[in-house]
């Protein structure tokens, strides 16, 4: 016998065999494995509807775009920390166009979905960062005066930080800032400008505009031209600047209370110490590659001893010739540094004749808060043995020594010293770091292998430190091998097994410690 009935959940019509009324049924036995059957009947029937549902919300998915998941605020959120406002400031140059893919990361993620697009067009803070990379075509250069007339209506009021990196005085005319379509809306904008940087060019243009940039805080210019004017804004803000070029007379004026960080390259000598000794509220000062001076290379511009109390990184890059003999001299003699964290002692001399006898008396006048040096390309011909290191107090809190393209001799007095003990005591015990940065053969430019000799007195070193230190990093790069005797490698190997947290880098792969995980 035979029913009709309508399922409750897809409404499909089922016939089926009318269920038997359990009188009917000869034995309960019988009754039995009829429930039964009826309950897997049922199961089967559930199952199915699942695999419907399940099979509905696949369809809706792939017709519903997945981008649509989050709400606005989510997203833009998201997207400002994908790509975060960059430092031009700090960027070295040349690293702005090689950046370029991640700093226009947000019209990526512009191009996914309109409902992304209209996110990322409706965030401002994504466009106030604006870099214009070099310009090989008037084409391209339309495009950017597009770019750039959108970053300025797009990032409603918020500061501005712009960059122009390798834009060429070729395409770029005389007479205006970029382009003829965007100089109004630039001029519009420009109080606005909060960071400013040229590489390798700045047109006349912009270098009267400067004055006027009220919002300015960072100031960065690297021009292959000279600059024979150079004034700044009379704006509080600016406190960083950067510069790097020919400038012959370079004023400072009203800066020179406000500015925290100075950078100078290839400026004359006398004007980088000038700078130097003029801004008392410095934290942190760079001259590199500084030319001749513009003045009597025989007049000092200091007669006495300065202090600047608020200076942590210090970095002067010693030329020991006649011409620059006299400002190399002020610094070792009467600069004093008591805040000093960072020191970066850059050497451009091989003429060990020529070495001031006041580099001792330097080193050790160095604050104890001294906690990292740098030194770059200083040679084992240029210095007395351990001149450096034995000079410096050995309670001295340095953490970190780095030498970047130092001779392999000088490398080994520094490991001779750090075995030594003054007085029962360690030289630098808060020492956790050391990193070489390619080793010069002697008289030649050549990348040198660290010998048998280093890695000998690297295993000394740490034998004697390795009951007052908890861990220490040696790391190795552009070193082309590692000569090292088994025995000192194996003595690595054992102050690891007992304890020491010890990490020997070679390009970045762990030559002696323990791997990750």
């Amino acid at each position: 016998m035979t029913s009709t009935t309508t399922c409750p959940y897809c409404h499909q019509t089922k016939i089926g065999k009318t269920p038997i009324a359990a009188s009917s049924l000869q034995s309960p036995e019988d009754e039995v494995a009829y429930i039964l059957t009826e309950t897997r009947r049922i199961e089967d029937q559930i199952q199915q509807l699942h695999e419907s549902k399940a099979s509905l919300l696949r369809r809706m998915n792939a017709v519903q775009s997945s981008t649509r998941a989050l709400p606005p605020e989510t997203l833009s959120y998201i997207f400002q920390h994908t790509s975060p406002a960059p430092d031009f400031f700090r960027g070295a140059r040349g690293s702005i166009q090689s950046d370029e893919v991640k700093f226009a990361f947000h019209l990526v993620l512009g191009s996914v979905s309109s409902h992304w697009r209209q996110v990322v067009h409706s965030t401002p803070i994504l466009w106030s960062s604006i870099r214009i990379s070099d310009i090989p075509s008037p084409r391209r250069a339309e495009k950017w005066s597009a770019f750039l007339q959108a970053c300025f209506q797009k990032s409603g009021g918020l500061p501005l930080d712009m960059a122009f990196d390798r834009f060429g005085r070729i395409l770029q005319p005389s007479d205006c800032f970029f382009s003829p379509k965007t100089d109004n809306i630039l001029l519009e904008n420009c109080h606005r400008i909060r960071s400013l940087r040229f590489d390798y060019y700045v047109c006349e243009k912009w270098l009267t505009l400067i004055p006027k940039l009220t919002g300015l805080v960072d100031l960065s210019i690297g021009s292959v031209k000279d600059i024979h004017t150079l004034s700044f804004p009379s704006s509080p803000h600016l406190t960083r600047l950067r510069l790097e070029g020919f400038i012959p007379d370079l004023d400072t004026g009203n800066l020179s209370n406000r500015l925290t960080v100075l950078e100078l390259t290839d400026l004359p000598i006398d004007i980088c110490m000038k700078a130097l000794v003029e801004c008392p509220a410095l934290t942190e000062f760079r001259c590199s590659e500084p030319s001749e001076p513009e003045g009597d290379y025989e007049v000092s511009v200091i007669s006495g001893a300065i202090t600047l109390p608020s200076l942590e990184y210090l970095q002067w890059t010693f030329t020991f010739e006649d011409i620059y003999m006299s400002w190399n001299l002020d610094l070792l003699v009467y600069i004093h540094t008591p805040a000093l964290n960072t020191l970066r002692w850059v050497q451009s001399t091989e003429d060990s004749q020529s070495l001031p006898s006041h580099i001792p008396e330097f080193f050790n006048r160095l604050p104890l808060t001294l906690n990292v040096l740098e030194f770059v390309e200083v040679a084992y011909e240029s210095w007395p043995q351990r001149q450096i290191v034995n000079h410096l107090r050995r309670d001295t809190q340095i953490r970190s020594i780095i030498l970047e393209r130092c001779s392999v001799q000088f490398l080994e007095d520094i490991l001779t010293r750090l075995g030594d003990e003054d007085e029962g005591s360690l030289v630098f015990p808060h020492l956790s770091y050391m990193r070489v940065e390619g080793c010069l053969l002697p008289d030649s430019y050549h990348y040198s292998v660290l010998r048998p000799r280093t890695g000998s007195l690297l295993a000394r070193a740490l034998q004697r430190r390795c009951h007052s230190i908890e861990e220490f990093t040696f790391d190795i790069v552009h070193v082309p091998e590692l000569h090292w005797e088994d025995s000192d490698i194996n003595t690595f190997n054992r102050l690891v097994d007992e304890g020491l947290n010890l990490k020997i880098l070679h390009h970045g792969h762990v030559f002696v410690g323990r791997n990750p995980g």
